[in-house]
């Protein structure tokens, strides 16, 4: 609660509250750990067959997708597949929030129209992410 919406605290028992808490030392016990090089994080737990996929997006404000021609990207390598509209499985939309400007209500890769610049179109699935990066770029 701050000082405006109780009356009984003031703007000055606020910075003094403040004043006692910041820059005082605070015990890191992981500190040691993280700063020489010891700590384990997730990323460092070795995954077999793990895969990378990377986004590809329309160029276009507004339209209609007539054709998606992924051969190019199908055919680098490392690619083991691309998702579109074409082949995505299909999702039923779920209604958690209201329609309007602070919710997104489109299901991404499940209809052939282009609502906004920056939409997604597809992902390219690779065995390293250079080269689901490098695959996603070619249709651009």
């Amino acid at each position: 609660m701050s000082a405006a919406t109780n009356p009984l605290l003031t703007p000055a028992d606020v910075n003094a509250k403040s004043a006692s808490i910041v820059g005082k030392p605070l015990d890191r016990v992981d500190g040691r750990l993280k700063v020489t090089g010891a700590a384990h994080y997730s990323a460092d737990i070795p995954v077999s067959d793990l895969a990378y996929g990377v986004i590809f997006d329309s160029a276009i404000a507004k339209g209609r997708i007539l054709t998606i021609d992924t051969s190019l990207a199908e055919a680098s390598p490392g690619v083991l597949g691309v998702i579109t509209h074409l082949n995505a499985p299909k999702l039923n939309p779920v209604n958690m929030f209201p329609r309007g400007p602070f919710g997104e209500s489109l299901v991404p890769l499940q209809q052939d129209t282009i609502y906004y610049a920056g939409q997604h179109l597809g992902i390219v699935i690779a065995e390293t992410f250079e080269q689901a990066t490098y695959a996603a770029s070619l249709g651009s």
